[in-house]
């Protein structure tokens, strides 16, 4: 089982809503003074928007694709997590962009907590060409093992 469909719901609509800037590298980023900005990665709208997270003046680093408890336990698998990190802090995609991805892999999400096989092989060339990290293909191998105990 994936991430609920209320969740992913929320998620989306938070990230088309305009109202989460979008930063990279952080959960939620903070100001000069050490409070909560207004900037978060995509995870880090999950994480406020649909699940209630609340940071303060705690903002957590994505550093080697470390997320929150919070969003773990959401049900989106680790693959999942560190694929969304890359895209919103490497490959600089916008909310919108990403809210369009994870609407057109809806099913997959909820059922599987990840991206299906076919994407990663429709995006492994483009992937690569992006400087593809060492964790990311060992996430790909991990989700292949993943689906095939699923079926």
């Amino acid at each position: 089982m994936g991430i609920k469909p209320e969740y992913l719901d929320k998620w989306i609509a938070a990230l088309r809503s305009g109202q989460f800037g979008q930063g990279h590298g952080l959960l939620q980023d903070i100001d000069g003074d050490g409070y909560a900005s207004n900037a978060y990665c995509c995870l880090g709208v999950l994480d406020t928007a649909a699940l209630g997270a609340d940071y303060e003046r705690e903002a957590m680093v994505l550093d080697d694709m470390e997320t929150s408890r919070t969003t773990q336990s959401c049900g989106l698998l680790g693959s999942c997590q560190d694929i969304l990190a890359h895209i919103n802090d490497k490959w600089n995609y916008t909310f919108g962009q990403i809210a369009d991805m994870l609407d057109a892999e809806r099913e997959s999400l909820i059922n599987l907590g990840t991206f299906p096989r076919d994407w990663w092989e429709d995006h492994k060339e483009w992937v690569e060409c992006h400087g593809c990290p060492v964790e990311v293909a060992l996430a790909i191998r991990d989700l292949e093992r993943e689906e095939s105990a699923n079926t």
